[in-house]
């Protein structure tokens, strides 16, 4: 069951105690803003390095006291306790459990220009009041240092006991209301039903309810009507879908996903089918393990499918580019920074490319450990820099072919028939199976297996010879029109015919010995037309629609396509006799 209590969110915001021990005097400082009843529910915990002390040693001190060697200042490393707490000449910077002779903290409340820190011509502001108060009672309380939040293992913490034990309708409530009991603040009411519906509609789905869906819930008066709105939000459509799209944009902007390429030319490209994988993933609640493993390696999963390799698209939603003049290994090594700092962003809650220059300055990460990370992104068939196009729907290579969801059904439909077919061969009796062997040798196995025609009759509009060789071919010869309209017939007793074979033939007797009569041996093909004739009953005919055409040889100085042969619209199929021999 889904709390609905409206919650007041705590924000770290530091405490009100006073720094006091330091060797000076603390500088002149704006005097605090008075504690609010947020900051009164974080001055009631215990100061925590991760929340409250990191972000103030990361943004002032960790530039030259933090984990990069290179900038390390008097050999002084804040970002670890082993560091700051080290001996030193003058004692250590830390000294846990005694801030009065903690040198981090005489530093900081100096008004000595040479001695304060963060020294003034560094950029950085004094510490405030309560940014001193906080270190200070961090001291005193042991300067306990916690590792990064990215390196720690979640655990399930102890819910807290609460005093109005009716309130809590959840563990999380716990948590909320324990905090408020400790401020002596009380929840608020509960926020009217109309209220309710329409946060949950925005929280899961991203858009308001329509009037009609508000006044569905606002009439709902079983006892658990919130439970059955929220149900149907997450597993009924369209809702469910609204939810994946709530979900899934966010992981789209970390993922850097565009339908275009994102530099120079910024073209089209084919990316929305691993869109609509993340799509997936979160309307069907895919585990996170899962969707984390097949997105960084599922294309090398062992027997992967097709959705997984589409899922390892995470890894090429990166900006390409196919600029004139950019260097092709320079752009491989930009796409491998880029997956490993996508990748570091996305499931390590790490910046890592900071690393890639030198070791981070704030989080501890080596710059060895980016290039080790970055080997195993660095290694693949991508080109660095892609031919130009502007076609809009280009697959970037490597690219797979996906099957439509109809392609995908036919496929699965012909895969049965083929198992059965397998099945059924193997059933087959001694006497059926020698009959098979017998078929398949008397079959061609390779290529296309033509079937041979047995001439009829050629008959020419414009009187040309037309003389049947040997062969079976025809020759043309005597009257020589520029246009002419020939029809043959041929006989043949094979059936389900799928293609129909055209060949222009060279003779001795044509000009230049080439295939056509034209004075320089060239030939033209306006229209090719095909009629089927029943052998039984010759008043049966039936047109043959020719969809498709190749030709070897297309004449390439104007459109002389042999697809031009396939329609009558003035368009010719030109054999280009005249400038190559041979036959087509």
């Amino acid at each position: 069951m889904l709390s609905r209590r409206a919650i007041l969110a705590a924000l770290a915001v530091g405490t009100t105690l006073v720094a006091a021990g330091a060797v000076m005097s603390p500088p002149p400082l704006p005097p605090p803003s008075p504690p609010s009843s947020v900051a009164s529910i974080v001055a009631a915990d215990p100061i925590r390095f991760g929340r409250d002390i990191r972000p103030i040693l990361s943004d002032r001190c960790y530039l030259c006291h933090g984990p990069d060697r290179a900038k390390q200042k008097a050999g002084l490393r804040l970002d670890s306790f082993e560091g700051a707490t080290a001996p030193r000449k003058d004692g250590a910077a830390i000294v846990p459990g005694h801030p009065d002779e903690s040198l981090l903290l005489q530093r900081i409340a100096s008004v000595d220009a040479d001695i304060v820190m963060p020294p003034p011509d560094s950029g950085k502001h004094a510490l405030s009041r309560n940014e001193q108060a906080m270190l200070r009672q961090w001291i005193a309380e042991g300067a306990l240092y916690e590792s990064h939040w990215a390196f720690t293992v979640p655990t399930v913490p102890t819910v807290p006991t609460v005093h109005d034990i009716a309130w809590p309708r959840t563990p999380i409530d716990n948590f909320i209301l324990a905090a408020l009991e400790r401020a002596a603040i009380a929840p608020n009411s509960e926020a009217d039903r109309a209220t309710l519906c329409r946060r949950v509609f925005l929280d899961l789905t991203g858009l308001p309810p329509t009037p009609e869906e508000t006044a569905s819930f606002l009439t709902d008066e079983r006892a658990d009507a919130y439970e059955v709105l929220v149900d149907r939000l997450l597993t009924q459509e369209p809702y469910r879908s609204r939810y994946a799209e709530r979900m899934a944009i966010p992981w789209l902007d970390v993922a850097r996903y565009a339908d275009t390429c994102g530099i120079h030319q910024d073209n089209g490209r084919q990316m929305w089918l691993w869109r609509d994988w993340v799509l997936a993933a979160f309307r069907d609640n895919m585990p996170y393990n899962q969707f984390v493993v097949e997105q960084v390696a599922g294309d090398l999963m062992p027997d992967g499918t097709v959705q997984q390799k589409i899922a390892s698209g995470f890894n090429r939603a990166h900006v390409t580019s196919d600029e004139g003049g950019a260097i092709d290994a320079e752009y491989l090594m930009e796409y491998a920074v880029d997956r490993t700092a996508t990748v570091g962003a996305a499931f390590l809650g790490l910046t890592l490319q900071c690393a890639r220059c030198h070791d981070h300055k704030f989080d501890p990460v080596t710059q060895e450990d980016f290039y080790s990370l970055l080997a195993f992104f660095n290694s693949n068939e991508q080109p660095g820099i892609y031919s130009q196009t502007m076609d809009a729907n280009r697959a970037y290579e490597p690219s797979i072919e996906v099957p439509t969801p109809e392609h995908a059904a036919r496929l699965s439909i012909l895969t049965q028939a083929a198992a059965d077919a397998r099945t059924a061969r193997d059933a087959m009796s001694d006497t059926e199976r020698a009959a098979f062997e017998s078929f398949r040798t008397q079959i061609s196995t390779e290529g296309i297996h033509w079937a041979a025609l047995r001439f009829i009759s050629a008959v020419s509009t414009q009187k040309t010879t037309l003389t049947v060789q040997p062969d079976g071919s025809v020759l043309s010869s005597g009257e020589n029109p520029a246009n002419d309209e020939q029809t043959f017939t041929y006989r043949t007793d094979a059936t389900n015919l799928r293609a129909i074979a055209l060949e222009a033939m060279t003779d001795p007797s044509l000009p230049n010995g080439r295939v056509g009569r034209a004075a320089n041996g060239n030939a033209v093909l306006d229209a090719i037309e095909v009629e089927a004739v029943s052998v039984t009953d010759p008043t049966k005919r039936q047109s043959v629609s020719l969809a498709w055409a190749w030709a070897d040889v297309e004449q390439s100085d104007g459109d002389y396509r042999v697809a031009n042969a396939l329609r009558r619209d003035g368009r010719v199929w030109a054999v280009n006799a005249q400038n190559e021999p041979g036959s087509r």
